[in-house]
């Protein structure tokens, strides 16, 4: 896969699927959430990730009194 650039998209990602689409070439992977999204935005591939459905605690957050702002 040399030479080859992949990219991987985060459903709690801050920039839409389309967007992230229009960036270049490469080849594009999207969690689960939002899959017809994604493939119409030309995303070729599913990745499947396991976690936990909550934040865990970032030390590095809390220091710098960092929040999510509330519309994302």
């Amino acid at each position: 896969m040399r030479g080859w650039l992949f990219q991987t998209l985060s459903s709690s990602a801050t920039t839409s699927v389309e967007e992230a689409a229009s960036t270049g070439p490469g080849i594009r992977f999207f969690q689960f959430y939002l899959v017809k999204r994604a493939e119409r935005a030309g995303f070729k591939a599913i990745a499947l990730t396991v976690d936990t459905p909550r934040l865990g605690r970032r030390e590095a957050d809390i220091k710098n009194r960092f929040n999510l702002p509330p519309h994302l």
